[in-house]
């Protein structure tokens, strides 16, 4: 009967120790993840507000040279811990930095609004040799604007753009752009623009009249790297890094009025699709 008594006694006392260390090693499981939640979200603030201050220094540099490009794969990086130009070091774990890198040309400008009475200059072309030429496409984004209350069109008025064409001597080409009967218009082979070296093309300018358009722009010919120009916006990247923890943030300049248009997260939207700052 004692023995029984004793066996049971030590199967109690083994099923609470073991209950004990299940407890103990149950919390200290949820203590650490805990901990490591704590400092990713601590590393994640870090990194956060380095790219903040990449923001900065990029909207400083636009501001005192608008023109002011860092190209990809020769972002500056520094050290903000050291307080120094980081471009040859290794990131560690208690380091604070970021990198940075700033664009405006472009090959292509996607679908834009322009208003009536409005103008538009595309400049900095790239000089090479080839054949390359400039293609524009304008739509008109009201069928029924008018003039003086005339319906564009029916009267006397009739919406058109007005293109000029501005080269190193100053000599001015203009096109006079009618919109075909579905209100759009492109050019074509009766209408090339061409923007190679020969031609010494600054400045293509447009302007609408009586109606509010949406117009695209890209460049066509055989070359490598392909030739770019004023993308109309200044794109500002930055990266900050902290421990483990990288976040991105882009801001967008509006090269013409010179106002920032926004700042937004590359991390959340993915640069892609639809979505705007």
């Amino acid at each position: 009967m004692k023995q029984k008594q004793r066996a049971s006694s030590l199967i109690l006392v083994l099923l609470v120790v073991a209950g004990i260390i299940t407890v103990i090693f149950g919390t200290q499981r949820i203590v650490l993840v805990q901990y490591n939640q704590a400092n990713s979200e601590e590393d994640n603030l870090y990194a956060y507000y380095a790219a903040k201050a990449g923001i900065e220094d990029g909207l400083l540099r636009y501001r005192t040279s608008k023109n002011v490009e860092i190209p990809k794969g020769s972002e500056f990086k520094y050290d903000l811990r050291a307080g120094t130009d980081g471009t040859n070091f290794k990131q560690k774990a208690n380091q604070q930095s970021y990198d940075l890198g700033i664009e405006y040309k472009t090959n292509k400008i996607e679908t834009r609004e322009l208003i009536r009475n409005s103008t538009i200059t595309l400049s900095g072309f790239t000089q090479v040799a080839d054949s390359v030429y400039l293609n524009l496409f304008f739509k008109r984004t009201d069928t029924t604007c008018v003039d003086d209350g005339v319906a564009v069109g029916s009267g006397k008025d009739s919406s058109f753009v007005q293109i000029q064409i501005l080269d190193s001597t100053n000599n001015i080409q203009n096109i006079v752009a009618n919109f075909n009967n579905t209100g759009t218009w492109s050019t074509d082979s009766t209408t090339p623009i061409l923007i190679n070296s020969a031609s010494n093309v600054l400045q293509v300018r447009f302007t609408p009249y009586y109606c509010d358009i949406t117009f695209e722009a890209s460049v066509s010919g055989s070359t490598n790297p392909p030739i770019e120009f004023d993308s109309l916006n200044t794109t500002i990247t930055a990266t900050g890094y902290y421990g483990n923890a990288k976040r991105t943030l882009v801001a967008l300049v509006d090269r013409t009025s010179d106002k920032l248009i926004g700042i937004y997260e590359f991390n959340a939207y993915s640069g892609t699709g639809n979505i705007k700052p």
